[in-house]
């Protein structure tokens, strides 16, 4: 009790009577009522000084011991840490540690630092600091530690700082008082294996494990003394057999891991699975790595402190990609790109490319030059590396060796400062591949050599074993068969023991050329493929067995599984988003392409499920997701890859026979117009060329899928069925093909069509497209005129592509009724003209529904806001909203959806999730500005991808000469 108050029995003798103020004391009734209150019990030393001192004043206010009154919690979240006193600002706390020890230390907000062990240590510390004030660390550190000399948190304070200013001899005496102490003993054991490490390495491995053992979570408050990450990084040394370095972590996260409460216990968490999952990767392990990833993932989300650990996630996305399981490796990605942090997009999209390019599948350039060029957030060296090398393997495939000299060249300018083994034997890899597609074996073999030397024993083994797959090529090739077995042998058995199947798979199929009966080898390589679902594998095995179409059945139920899959992401049916129909694309297009590289006999039995899925649907009415249309879809759709003239005469001859209708038609169109091969083109041509010979309906598909591909070769032919003399059916679709070629030197073969009732609106529209603003007329024409029955509302094309001139033209119209009138009130929204809302708000009280309906859109068009009518008062809502935000709309400026109108905004719209809406926003934007380019609205979303690129480049190079808020028309302002 003495030592207790000596402080400030001296603080007393020293200053006046009015430097300190020591309150009388606390009542026990008061102790006892606070400490109920916060759940606490208060240190003893604590409570003998309130006891004595209700609190306290030293120095003139430097030191604050608190009141009972006044003490309290430090947060919600921390609520077993107490405020108990304040030094110049600083608020400092206490908290039960273990046991009935308590840490005394600063408060910064989210956690306790600890500083002293008990209250007397912490009260002449801090007055010893207050006097003294110094200002270097290191003398605070003297001072406070002066206070008690064995204060277990200063000395692990004392023990550290030495530690970082490189005096380990000076560091271990403190560690070793904090050693001896449970609450600090963790960290303590731990920087003494640093501080051995250098000395005695198996005295600092004792070290650590002494650490690691007594390890616990969670921690008894925020701010506990822990162990840090880079002590599991240690094991390594302390376990070197990686079983048992499983099985420690395994213990610690069973036994030691009671919860995890906090960002920092988390971390840790995290670090000690992540070890434990990595440990089972090295050594080939993988299954059990995807478990133990798997099994991290989940507990995180168990914890009082739940989470996502991001980088477990692309662990196993990795993982699952080398085990083959590339759908659920892509699941995982989808996951980080859609919700994980931003930096691991590119980690994300190498993965991705990986997978595309072991499938082979389409599109793989464009995910990897994304990684490679990602201006928004540029790789590090390593994984900019390993995208290039990747790109170079692509080439490789592919056989454009000039690109991938290219490519390897970049891996190697990017890898040669990191010094990475690996990277630099990945570039001696691919060297190697180029020699040998160049057909210099003896150069490709010294590559591989050298890679093989540049690897030591601990460096991917997987690397290794490829390049030993390689070598064995070169025996082959040399002649060497027995060598080449062996070395593909030694191949195929590591791939095994690495958990490699793919891999393997493609292993077994150069062992099985050394073998007189391979029937078990190809069986088992099969077997490796269908599990993987690798169709470039299936084709491959297929070909070395000189039967083509023997796996045309599994192509084509794989086919159709992806042909719903897209089919639902199109529609953005939850949970899928129209960008998740990416993957079932590049699935598809992995069968389209290895459909592509069979003989003539699959397109006989493709032609036959094509006739088999028609008879089944000729049945009766039929919905997208019926078996027998996904079937016709999925055939259509390898069909289409097949580039021979008998693969396009039979998509020809459903096309021309009109066998199926409904989604299967569109299928079909869809296929034709956007199929490689040439032999469709002269087929198309024919039948436009020659339209007396196929009916009207025929031509006129002709025509729209000569449109869709913007073939200009076909130019003459659809001009001549656009003439007079031509059937007004096939002279529709030519019309519009021509517009979606846009070439403006046939406008003039378009003009008559103005004069046909049945012909006017389409005409009218495609001359929109070609910048003949004779369009817009004829539709103000129609409008004045109330005509009825044209394809398109006048209203709305006089909306959309008039200017304010127009205004009055539509408040006129609008006025009215019928059809005319309600097309017109929507072209007020499209317009954009804040001079229409008030008409717009006068017709939400007409007695017509459908009027009050399109009134009420056409005022979202333009103010962006929304009253839903089903809500009481709805139209009251809507003008107090105009009689109080109106002001903030310009006159004679355009706006939609609330903002200032810029072609922007319809760029934003063509990436909608609804096909309409994305080609409604296209034809708006070349309408305006004068551009044709061209833009797939239902094409695959890669290509879209790269459609809306193109756009954006012409905005941001010539986009600004469409000033914002303006009406036009071909480029040229509507005054």
């Amino acid at each position: 009790m003495t030592s207790l108050f000596f402080p400030i029995e001296r603080l007393q003798k020293k200053y006046r009577a009015d430097v300190n103020r020591l309150p009388g004391p606390a009542s026990p009734d008061a102790l006892r009522s606070v400490e109920d209150h916060l759940g606490v019990e208060f240190p003893d030393e604590l409570r003998d000084f309130l006891a004595r001192h209700h609190g306290a004043s030293l120095l003139r206010g430097t030191i604050n011991i608190r009141s009972t009154t006044d003490i309290a919690p430090a947060s919600e979240d921390a609520p077993t840490v107490v405020l108990f006193a304040d030094v110049e600002g600083q608020a400092w706390a206490f908290a039960r540690d273990s046991g009935t020890s308590y840490a005394f230390g600063e408060w910064d907000g989210e956690a306790l630092r600890p500083m002293h062990g008990s209250f007397s240590a912490w009260l002449n510390g801090t007055i010893s600091i207050c006097e003294a004030r110094p200002t270097q660390l290191s003398d605070r550190i003297s001072l406070r530690l002066a206070a008690d000399p064995n204060d277990p948190y200063q000395a692990l304070i004392a023990g550290e700082f030495a530690l970082k200013q490189g005096d380990p001899d000076s560091a271990e005496a403190p560690l070793l008082i904090a050693a001896s102490h449970p609450a600090t003993a963790a960290v303590a054991w731990q920087r003494l294996g640093d501080v051995r490490t250098a000395s005695d390495a198996e005295a600092a491995m004792k070290a650590w494990q002494k650490a690691f053992h007594i390890t616990t979570l969670p921690l008894p408050y925020p701010g506990a003394p822990t162990v840090d990450a880079e002590l599991f990084r240690s094991l390594t040394h302390c376990f070197p057999d990686p079983e048992e370095l499983e099985r420690e972590l395994t213990k610690f996260m069973d036994d030691q891991v009671a919860d995890v409460t906090s960002g920092v216990e988390a971390a840790l968490f995290v670090t000690a699975g992540q070890r434990r999952g990595r440990s089972a990767l090295q050594r080939g392990a993988r299954s059990l790595a995807r478990d133990h990833f798997a099994d991290l993932l989940g507990r995180c989300r168990m914890m009082r402190h739940s989470h996502v650990p991001w980088d477990t996630v692309l662990l196993l996305a990795e993982v699952e990609a080398d085990l083959g399981n590339h759908d659920e490796a892509e699941a995982y990605v989808r996951r980080i790109r859609r919700e994980g942090p931003a930096q691991l997009n590119n980690n994300a999209r190498l993965v991705l490319g990986k997978i595309a390019i072991t499938r082979e599948e389409p599109w793989a350039e464009d995910i990897l030059r994304e990684a490679f060029h990602d201006a928004e957030a540029p790789l590090d060296a390593e994984h900019k590396a390993k995208a290039a090398a990747l790109f170079a393997e692509r080439m490789l495939r592919r056989n454009q060796l000039e690109d991938a000299q290219t490519w390897i060249n970049r891996t190697e300018s990017v890898s040669v400062p990191l010094a990475m083994p690996t990277l630099r034997a990945t570039v001696s890899l691919l060297k190697g591949d180029l020699a040998r597609a160049q057909k210099d074996l003896q150069v490709a073999k010294s590559h591989y050599e050298a890679a093989i030397s540049q690897l030591d024993i601990r460096d991917d083994e997987e690397l290794r074993l490829r390049l030993t797959s390689r070598l064995g090529d070169i025996q082959e090739a040399k002649g060497n068969l027995k060598g080449a077995y062996k070395l593909h042998r030694d191949a195929v058995e590591g791939f095994v023991r690495l958990e490699l199947p793919v891999r393997e798979a493609w292993a077994l199929l150069r062992l099985a050329r050394h073998v007189e009966s391979p029937t078990g080898l190809l069986k088992a390589a099969r077997q490796r493929f269908l599990e993987a679902d690798l169709a470039a594998g299936i084709a491959a095995l297929d070909s070395v067995t000189d039967d083509a179409s023997g796996s045309l059945e599994w192509h084509l139920a794989r086919a159709t599984a992806h042909t719903r899959a897209r089919h639902d992401a199109r529609r953005s049916r939850p949970p899928w988003e129209r960008a998740d129909a990416e993957r079932p694309e590049r699935r598809l297009g992995a069968h389209r392409l290895a459909i592509s590289a069979c003989g003539p006999a699959i397109v006989d039995a493709l032609a036959s499920i094509l006739d088999n899925a028609a008879r089944a649907m000729a049945t009766g009415r039929v919905r997208a997701v019926d078996v027998p249309v996904l079937q016709y879809v999925a055939a259509v759709d390898l069909l289409a890859g097949h580039r021979s003239w008998a693969a396009a005469n039979v998509l020809l001859q459903h096309l021309v026979e009109q066998r199926v209708t409904g989604p299967a038609r569109s299928a079909l169109q869809a296929a034709v117009a956007r199929s490689p091969n040439a032999a469709l083109v002269d087929g198309l041509l024919r039948c436009v060329e020659k339209p007396d010979d196929h009916p009207a309906s025929v031509v006129a598909e002709a025509c729209e899928a000569l449109g869709l591909r913007r073939e200009r070769s076909s130019l003459k032919a659809l001009v001549s069925l656009a003439r007079q003399e031509a059937n007004p059916v096939s002279r529709k679709a030519a019309i519009v093909a021509l517009a979606r070629i846009g070439d403006r030197r046939v406008v003039d073969e378009i003009i008559p069509a103005l004069t046909d009732p049945v012909l006017e609106g389409p005409a009218a529209l495609a001359l929109l497209m070609l910048g003949d603003r004779r369009g817009v007329d004829f539709h103000a024409r129609a409008l004045t005129d109330n005509r009825t029955g044209l394809t398109v509302s006048p209203g709305e094309i006089v909306g959309r592509y008039g200017g304010p001139t127009h205004h009055l033209l539509l408040r006129t119209a609008a006025r009215g009724q019928g059809e005319g009138a309600i097309g017109a009130l929507q072209g007020l929204g499209l317009l954009g003209d804040p001079r229409a809302v008030p008409d717009l708000l006068e017709a939400i009280d007409h007695r017509d529904r459908r009027m009050v309906e399109v009134a009420a859109g056409a005022l979202e068009i333009i103010t962006g806001h929304r009253e839903e009518m089903d809500e009481p008062g709805w139209k009251t809502k809507w003008n107090l909203w105009w009689e109080r935000e109106g002001d903030s709309f310009d006159l004679g400026c355009r706006y939609r959806n609330g903002s200032v109108f810029t072609p922007h905004m319809l760029l934003e719209r063509m990436s909608a999730d609804d096909a309409w809406t994305r080609r409604t926003a296209h034809d708006e934007l070349v309408i305006t500005s004068g551009v044709n380019l061209p833009f797939d609205a239902e094409g695959p979303w890669r290509i879209q991808q790269m459609h809306l690129a193109a756009w954006r480049k012409w905005l941001q190079e010539e986009g600004h000469r469409m000033r914002p808020g303006r009406w036009y028309l071909d480029g040229q302002e509507v005054a």
